[in-house]
């Protein structure tokens, strides 16, 4: 009975991403994640210094946040902003945008890191 149940979901996820995919091949475009001003965040940025809060409010909520244990077993809060966006099909022209930010247990941003 179990099994039925799991299969009839599956089968549920694969028909909906089957139908998400066709519409934004339909749709020319494809975006992921929001957009965020990289240049602006690291102009304002300041090591141990700069709270969440702060990040927050220059770029929003992240689209994940995470922990992150360094060599010496130190744990750091990690928050993740990512931006995607090009057309259909093929991607030829696409860009793509990562954040990745550390907090330390004071909420301090402590390091970053990025790529476009």
């Amino acid at each position: 009975m179990m099994k039925i149940r799991k299969m009839e979901s599956n089968s549920v996820l694969i028909s909906a991403l089957v139908l998400v995919t066709g519409l934004l091949a339909g749709c020319g475009s494809v975006n992921i994640g929001n957009d965020f001003d990289l240049q602006s965040f690291d102009s304002q940025v300041q090591h141990k210094v700069s709270t969440r809060k702060q990040v927050m409010s220059w770029l929003g909520s992240p689209q994940s946040k995470g922990v992150v244990v360094e060599a010496d077993g130190s744990r750091l809060e990690k928050w993740t902003y990512y931006f995607g966006s090009g057309q259909m099909p093929g991607m030829k022209e696409a860009t793509l945008k990562y954040l990745e930010i550390h907090f330390d247990a004071t909420g301090k941003v402590v390091a970053y890191n990025w790529s476009r």
